[in-house]
């Protein structure tokens, strides 16, 4: 495969990539050293850190064949309490927000001084890296603007 795109096997001083067992053994071959992916090690143990997916792929690969390409990734409870409950209620606000036009509209309408940008919150993507931060970023740009929108006890329906 190298020799297609005019690579020898001795240019090559180390091979960098995720941990994931099919890449890992496709360049078992190659005689050169394996470095980990640093940033893909770090985000795996932040997601298990919070309780996100790590299944493996072939975990995976049976469970969309079960499913079909609908199935979703079962995210899995966070082992710290603390951080468990921040992001149910960031999930239960996003959602509130993505299920309600009028309440979405309502949101971007307020006027906040200092903060002119129309936007919406993020939604948590259980195959992208750092989709828990980005949404974590988001509920606290916009904090000023959900404290005017939420009601404080829940009693419309809404996040408390």
């Amino acid at each position: 495969m190298l020799e297609r795109v005019g690579i020898s096997e001795g240019d090559i001083a180390s091979t960098t990539t995720d941990s994931g067992s099919n890449v890992r053994k496709a360049e078992a071959d190659l005689d050169a050293p394996w470095i980990p992916c640093a940033a893909h090690a770090l985000s795996v143990a932040v997601r298990k850190a919070l309780g996100a997916s790590s299944e493996s792929a072939n975990q995976r690969a049976i469970r969309v064949a079960a499913g079909g390409r609908a199935a979703r990734r079962h995210i899995k409870a966070c082992p710290n309490p603390s951080a468990r409950e921040l992001l149910s209620q960031l999930r239960t606000t996003t959602t509130f927000f993505k299920h309600s036009d009028a309440e979405a509209h309502r949101l971007s309408a307020i006027i906040v001084s200092g903060d002119t940008a129309i936007r919406g919150l993020v939604s948590e993507v259980a195959t992208r890296w750092g989709s828990t931060y980005l949404s974590l970023a988001r509920l606290y740009s916009m904090w000023p603007r959900l404290c005017y929108c939420l009601p404080l006890d829940g009693a419309d329906g809404g996040p408390a």
